[in-house]
């Protein structure tokens, strides 16, 4: 049996053996595939005091284009702790301390995103989608595997109700073109 190797040859990365054909794949995660174009970015809050019910951080995507897939959620702080995890549909412009977007595949683009540590215009909620229960001293990871999906001017927060001394998150996300 003969295949093509879509080149005009034969061959290519098959090969037939006592019938049965054989192909080498390289499978990619999303994160890695939108990395590779530019697409996926890092927000980090770095430590601060957080007060009683602070959103730690809040990401707004500010695309009209494209949604921001949020992948992974890195948070730690000096206190038991119960994060909130919210959402909101068409959140108003974030305020608090500015947070910039690192590109994680060192392509140069900026994010499409407004991110804000302790910030401070989430006076009510979203909708909370998970709390997660934390240990003191401990990082605790979440791999949301892009599923949260932001589009235009929604918004992804993270609210610790008790008031902690030492706080780090890290929020890792990609945009993909709307369908």
């Amino acid at each position: 049996m003969l295949i093509e190797d879509g080149k005009g040859g034969q061959g290519g990365n098959w090969q037939m053996q006592k019938n049965r054909g054989q192909v080498d794949a390289q499978i990619r995660s999303e994160m890695e595939h939108h990395s590779r174009k530019g697409l996926s970015f890092s927000w980090t809050n770095v430590t601060y005091n957080a007060d009683l019910a602070d959103t730690i951080i809040a990401i707004r995507n500010t695309s009209s284009t494209k949604n921001l897939h949020i992948t992974k959620v890195f948070l730690s702080c000096d206190v038991v702790q119960v994060a909130e995890h919210h959402v909101t549909q068409g959140s108003a412009a974030l305020a608090g301390t500015l947070i910039t977007g690192v590109n994680l595949g060192n392509s140069g683009l900026v994010a499409e995103a407004d991110a804000r540590g302790d910030e401070t215009t989430n006076t009510a909620q979203g909708d909370i989608v998970l709390k997660t229960e934390m240990l003191a001293a401990t990082q605790f990871v979440m791999d949301w595997d892009g599923v949260l999906i932001l589009g235009t001017n929604d918004s992804y927060a993270i609210d610790f109700p008790t008031e902690p001394a030492i706080v780090h998150a890290t929020v890792w996300g990609y945009f993909e073109d709307k369908p």
